[in-house]
């Protein structure tokens, strides 16, 4: 069973210092939580940047806008003929333009669902916060397994640490 830990920090430099302390405990998932950026002093704490995977929400997005205009342009051609005097009823160029429009259509509305649910601005799953992080303090948000949990609060304790909490996960 994991938990997660929150250990408050008044400063940057010192919440940076226990979380690299933390490191040698082979723990994966370590969040670093500031009211300020901090990309270049976290870079050896950062996980690797991955591609974005936001463009494959837009390119499926855009495959199924195609198809569904090409479809719904022929189906409608179909279901309602027009007398036309010996012409096709379901004619390439107006579908090609209905298609158009629906691929750009389901393109951004998939990219702009795949960015909310990427970004997290739609939560997929509750996460431990404290008031004060987005305030005026740091924070390191480490899970752990139990039998971690006492030499993982006392790395913390000795970082400078004000406020440890302890979260129950429910995964």
């Amino acid at each position: 069973m994991t938990q997660t830990v929150i250990g408050l920090f008044p400063r940057m430099d010192t919440m940076l210092t226990s979380a690299r302390r933390v490191r040698i405990y082979d723990i994966e998932e370590i969040t670093l939580l500031s009211p300020v950026p901090l990309e270049e002093e976290a870079e050896d704490l950062l996980p690797e940047k991955k591609k974005d995977p936001v463009r494959f929400y837009t390119f499926f997005g855009s495959l199924t806008g195609l198809f569904a205009g090409a479809l719904f342009a022929v189906g409608v051609s179909i279901l309602y003929p027009l007398p036309r005097g010996g012409r096709p009823i379901a004619v390439i160029p107006p579908t090609l333009i209905i298609s158009f429009e629906t691929l750009i259509l389901f393109g951004v509305l998939a990219t702009f669902g795949g960015f909310l649910l990427l970004s997290g601005l739609i939560p997929t799953k509750k996460r431990p916060w404290h008031n004060r992080i987005g305030e005026d303090r740091f924070a390191v948000l480490i899970r752990v397994k139990e039998e971690q949990m006492t030499a993982i609060e006392e790395v913390l304790r000795e970082g400078g640490a004000e406020e440890i909490i302890r979260f129950e996960d429910n995964d």
